[in-house]
């Protein structure tokens, strides 16, 4: 018999399985003697062996097992949901805890900022989530009032989230009394309760659904891509004296696989207007604002797995100095006029970078997007959003697989970096997939595909001189940044973007799916 996970444990092992692929990754790095607990001056007053390091998430695993297999079948359906959802707030407050006592093992000072960053998440979380509780005895506001109606305990639980989002103790006094009654419902009536969204969602992803994918087409797409891509990454790696512009014309050309497959199972779109529509060749609905989010956020995103690097000290950044970026200037061996020092000549950087990079990178990345989120997410719709988002994005990051094993992107981790890409490729299409379910267009997945193939270069500038810079670590490509886009996939989730509604068929027969352009919106 198959076992159905819901939303909330899924996503639990999830974290877990991260958790423990991290602490596995830095563990030959650390000394046998750690601290493992610390004063409230972020002094560590106890030690032990690094291998205590695994002790947290085997005893949540255990638990989340013991769960599972003992404890939840007999709570009733709302019960449990509701002890899922409070072990997945354990499981997340767990992980960056862990990771800062990772980063204390390595030798930077105990962050106690961050332990209360992690105690005031997981508040806003429960604050957050407290008007989507259900009637439950085993979280929530449980009073007699409250277990007895409906009603009160939606508008007790409407409330007390908002006070406990705030923080606002001093309104705390004003549940009792809304607890032990309140007032009546005005004439458009006190909102049902709801299943929690993260649960329903889940069900909605289980939920067994009629293939209707065209498995020839799909083929006939995957044999053009690949073997297009693939040959040139094959000249790449039997011509390794290449000039660099050879190299980097070959490799922004193998990005142009994607599109002939496309054009293998289309047939010329732009003599049919409906499969053009289809397969994203249109502005779509509220293209200004996912065309600015998809320029301007981008790098916002690229900035903060940096920032988020270096706070849990994978990236030895130097932005007072950026003696890595005046080595580059110096080894250029270009004469600078007065005026341009090295803070000055960045910013110039970064601004041309952000006004100019996705405009002058578009075109090879149009190549990926009009195949990835062009094509095939749409032709994959009918196994399910979710399956669709998750398979598309792995076999993106698949496709890379030949430039990988060349050190592409992770040159000290080849054999593991094709995981590595894999991963990072389904949390990053997850995102680019909303956008093209969200407007029905391709355009803004083109534009921050371009911005991040245009940024990495910030973060060998950024770097401090003579440091060791580990991608698997740092950035988008590292661990920090996977988090990171997990994080937003998480709220997505959570305000409802995802995972959409069904796109209907498009008209032309055979064609593939067409989002719907409201979708996520």
């Amino acid at each position: 018999m198959r076992l159905r996970l819901s939303f909330e444990e899924r996503l639990s092992l999830v974290l877990l399985g991260a958790l423990l692929v991290v602490t596995a990754l830095l563990y030959p790095r650390l000394p046998d003697t750690i601290p493992i607990h610390f004063g409230l001056d972020g002094e560590p007053d106890r030690w032990g062996s690094r291998a205590h390091l695994f002790a947290l998430p085997a005893l949540l695993t255990g638990v989340l097992l013991f769960m599972r297999r003992v404890a939840l079948p007999g709570l009733g359906r709302t019960n449990a949901a509701a002890s899922r959802f409070t072990l997945l707030l354990v499981v997340a407050a767990a992980c960056p805890l862990q990771v800062l006592v990772l980063r204390a093992a390595m030798g930077y000072p105990f962050a106690t900022g961050g332990v209360a960053a992690v105690l005031g998440g997981l508040f806003i979380g429960i604050g957050l989530w407290m008007p989507r509780l259900r009637p439950n005895r085993v979280i929530g506001i449980r009073t007699s009032a409250t277990l007895a109606s409906e009603e009160v305990w939606v508008r007790t639980h409407r409330i007390g989230g908002r006070r406990h989002h705030a923080g606002r103790r001093g309104h705390a006094a004003a549940l009792p009394r809304l607890a032990r009654g309140g007032r009546r419902a005005d004439d458009r009536g006190v909102p049902v309760a709801h299943p929690p969204l993260l649960h329903r969602l889940a069900a909605e992803s289980l939920r067994p659904r009629m293939s209707r994918v065209d498995t020839r087409a799909l083929a006939r797409f995957l044999a053009v891509t690949c073997g297009f891509s693939w040959s040139l990454h094959l000249a790449l790696y039997l011509a390794p004296g290449l000039p660099g512009l050879a190299k980097l014309g070959l490799t922004a050309g193998s990005m142009f696989g994607p599109a002939l497959g496309t054009l293998a199972v289309t047939r010329w779109p732009w003599r049919a207007p409906d499969v053009a529509r289809s397969t994203g060749l249109i502005l779509g609905t509220q293209w200004p604002r996912f065309w600015a989010l998809a320029w301007f956020g981008t790098p916002l995103l690229f900035a903060a797995a940096l920032a988020l690097s270096a706070l849990v000290g994978t990236y030895d950044v130097d932005l007072v100095g950026l003696s890595g970026f005046v080595a580059v200037l110096q080894k250029a061996g270009k004469a600078l006029p007065a005026w341009a020092t090295p803070h000055r000549l960045l910013g110039i950087q970064v601004a041309v970078g952000l006004i100019l990079a996705p405009a002058l990178n578009a075109l090879p990345s149009f190549g990926e997007e009009w195949g990835w989120r062009g094509w095939l997410l749409p032709q994959l719709l009918p196994l399910g959003t979710w399956r669709a988002l998750l398979l598309h994005g792995a076999i993106w990051g698949l496709w890379h697989a030949p430039l990988i094993l060349q050190g592409h992107n992770y040159p000290d981790a080849r054999v593991a970096g094709v995981l590595y890409m894999t991963l990072m490729c389904v949390l990053m299409g997850i995102l680019l997939g909303w956008t093209r379910l969200a407007t029905g267009s391709i355009w803004p997945s083109v534009i921050a595909h371009a911005s991040i193939n245009a940024l990495p270069g910030f973060m060998f500038a950024l770097q401090r001189e003579g440091t060791e810079l580990d991608t698997t670590q740092v950035g988008l490509t590292g661990w920090p940044g996977w988090l990171l886009l997990a994080a937003l996939v998480a709220l997505l989730v959570w305000t409802r973007r995802l995972p959409g509604r069904a796109p209907s068929p498009a008209s032309a027969p055979g064609g593939p799916a067409a989002p719907s352009p409201g979708v996520g919106g």
